[in-house]
């Protein structure tokens, strides 16, 4: 209810980030009572009421973060915004007609090696993520960031490409794959334009609005590239099985 006449500069965007935030809460009640309503696998019901605790906490972090003016938990809140985003992804998922069908998962030699890697690729991933929060919040631990980023995008690459080249008759797969392929590219490229504007915007070459434009792409593409990492893991779990 703060007045919208009194919402400039800064102070609009940090009370959109709450108002957005709000809305986020409230449709996860709305998804939470909606699972419990008519979901029939308790497991799925399980992981509604979980993502109504998970965005209960990052809502106490961010007001603790602004209350406290805390970096440390301005961290803490950026990753636990990356893993509710992967619970709802996950929720997404498992709800759509062909999780829920009855057809026979798919049997593979591969299937084992297919989800290890995916898996590595997710928790990379996150580690990943911790990385940038660091970076962008305290401005420490950058060559760790970038060198970090090599090894990801070679995980993530290496898991979009066996799905989308050994299942050609799994459209699920090959378009999880391919999107994870495609996000990985862009993040790379975001994440080159992200450095260049760092330091442009350190000689005074670049305004620091477009370094903040450049930069927050390059997160939210982050938060694109795990979504679609943990989709493929979960229809590498659902689809295939291991052959015998």
């Amino acid at each position: 209810l703060y007045p919208f006449a009194r919402m400039t500069g800064g102070i609009y965007y940090e009370h959109a980030h709450r108002l957005l935030g709000a809305l986020v809460g409230l449709t996860t009640v709305v998804l939470a009572v909606r699972l419990a309503q008519v979901e029939t696998r308790a497991w799925v019901k399980r992981m509604g009421l979980i993502a109504v605790v998970l965005v209960i906490v990052q809502g106490i972090l961010g007001g603790l973060r602004v209350t406290e003016k805390s970096i440390v938990l301005a961290v803490v809140h950026g990753v636990t915004a990356q893993v509710f985003l992967s619970l709802l992804v996950a929720i997404a998922v498992v709800c759509t007609k062909t999780w829920r069908s009855d057809r026979a998962p798919l049997a593979s030699r591969s299937a084992g090696a297919d989800r290890r890697i995916a898996t590595i690729a997710v928790a990379a991933l996150l580690i990943q993520i911790v990385f940038g929060a660091i970076q962008r919040h305290l401005a420490a631990g950058l060559m760790l960031h970038i060198v970090f980023a090599l090894v990801v995008a070679g995980l993530t690459v290496a898991a979009g490409a066996r799905a989308w080249g050994f299942y050609p008759n799994e459209p699920a797969l090959r378009r999880a794959g391919l999107t994870v392929i495609h996000a990985t590219g862009t993040q790379l490229a975001l994440g080159f334009c992200a450095w260049i504007a760092r330091g442009a915007a350190t000689t005074g070459s670049l305004s620091l609005e477009w370094k903040v434009v450049v930069t927050t792409l390059h997160q939210g593409t982050g938060a694109v590239l795990l979504a679609a990492a943990v989709t493929l893991r979960l229809w590498l779990t659902r689809l295939l099985a291991d052959a015998h």
